[in-house]
């Protein structure tokens, strides 16, 4: 009798360090440096790298067509000079006009 008791005792302990680790391992994959919150927050941060990637890439579509205009449209780099640079042609007129002050009164 006494040593059916001692063997399930023994099964007892086995089974409870055995819930132990098991338990212990569960919250490690759960909360561990490499665990699923871990996984959960890298997937957000692979999300936000992605937009952040495809933002760059249209950026960088729009600067190379620029530069393209730049190197090969005559009229395009006429419109920068004019806009950007405030340039005129040799046969231009140039008409600035003072912006209204609203002191009419006195005349």
């Amino acid at each position: 009798m006494k040593l059916v008791s001692d063997k399930s005792r023994l099964a007892d302990i086995f089974l409870w360090a055995a819930a132990f680790v098991m338990g212990f391992y569960l919250l490690a994959i759960i909360f561990g440096g490499h665990g699923l919150l871990a996984l959960r927050s890298m997937g957000q941060n692979l999300s936000t790298v992605q937009e952040k990637n495809a933002r760059i890439e249209k950026k960088n579509i729009a600067l190379y067509r620029t530069i393209n205009r730049l190197k090969n449209d005559p009229e395009y780099i006429e419109h920068i000079a004019r806009q950007e640079l405030h340039m005129v042609a040799r046969d231009e007129i140039v008409f600035k006009f003072m912006a209204d002050s609203g002191d009419n009164e006195n005349e």
